[in-house]
């Protein structure tokens, strides 16, 4: 009796799983947040209208433990809209959400670690930690010296100038339900007229919080021919969209990161011209559905220009012979 009230004394933490066609991979990432270490935890399985074995998984774990709660969606809808459907029907006690892709998994001491930064700083509203994709560990370059808590702004900017990734996919990440608040969008979670919306929402965070960070592998990222990042984020090379539009959003009159967004545009110019001419329209067709600035003559001309093979070659060559004469 006194474990069970010393257990609901600890933070809510929900984990809302959005899920389509989960098939071999779901009952593992399940099996994952069974094996929990920290015990106050809701877990959200929302299902998509899956064809497969999905549902019939969920149901099994929902027998073994009142805490897993699943919901089917009346219809199908796209991949954003249910992530937010599933983060809509946590509890409202929910101090703390972590949103887990269904082929993903959570090793024991995930949540537990995460809570335990965010409980002593309150001021940090997303925490991350390492992860393994497959067989590789990211989200590597900060020191541990440093402690557990970063500034976001901070963060944010070693974010955008690609001199650090800690933000990974949803599954890395857990955020303040407090923080979330702070978004004008809330309580919608991610937005739904973007394409990286849990990236640009991690991001969002950082730029109105501090950062936490657990220097331990809490967290397995899966990489197959069907998922997300396989299938469209390498397909359509979509991060020259994600990098022009969060440049572009967080820039202001900073010249590094004014000068990185001009090589953005030019770096996207250049794709679309070369999309265009191999009559890719599918790609093409892709970032036209996302891109907000359109592209200028001038923008195509020096892309082409600066950006083919032949002018790469010349210029690493250029930078090769001037950094030898001024030696």
């Amino acid at each position: 009796m006194n474990q069970a009230k010393s257990i609901k004394k600890k933070p809510l933490v929900s984990i809302a799983i959005p899920v389509y066609n989960g098939g071999e991979y779901f009952d593992k990432c399940l099996e994952g947040i069974l094996n929990q270490t920290y015990q106050n935890w809701e877990c959200i399985i929302n299902n998509n209208c899956s064809a497969d074995d999905t549902l019939q998984t969920a149901n099994k774990y929902a027998k073994k433990d009142p805490r897993f709660k699943v919901f089917t969606n009346e219809n199908f809808i796209s991949m954003t809209p249910n992530w937010n459907k599933a983060c809509s029907r946590i509890s409202a006690d929910t101090k703390y959400l972590k949103v887990v892709g269904a082929d993903d998994w959570l090793f024991p001491e995930s949540i537990e670690k995460m809570v335990e930064v965010m409980e002593k700083h309150p001021s940090v509203g997303i925490c991350s930690a390492y992860r393994l994709k497959d067989k590789e560990v990211e989200m590597d370059g900060l020191d541990i010296w440093d402690g557990n808590v970063y500034n976001g702004k901070d963060i944010l900017y070693k974010q955008l100038t690609r001199t650090l990734d800690i933000t990974g996919s949803n599954t890395t990440v857990m955020f303040s339900i407090e923080h979330l608040k702070k978004n004008p969008r809330f309580p919608v979670v991610f937005d739904e007229t973007t394409y990286h919306e849990d990236t640009e929402l991690e991001y969002e965070l950082m730029n109105i919080s501090d950062v936490g960070f657990v220097f331990q592998v809490l967290t397995y990222t899966r990489r197959h021919a069907k998922a997300h990042t396989i299938t469209e984020v390498y397909r359509y090379n979509t991060t020259l969209q994600f990098n022009e539009k969060v440049l572009w959003q967080y820039k202001g009159n900073d010249r590094k990161l004014n000068k990185l967004y001009r090589a953005a545009r030019l770096d996207y110019a250049y794709y679309l011209f070369y999309k265009t001419l191999t009559f890719d329209r599918a790609a093409v067709q892709w970032h036209k559905k996302y891109i907000v600035r359109k592209f200028t003559l001038f923008e195509f001309i020096a892309g082409i220009i600066t950006r083919n093979k032949i002018s790469k070659l010349l210029i690493r060559t250029f930078r090769k012979l001037f950094r030898l004469n001024n030696k």
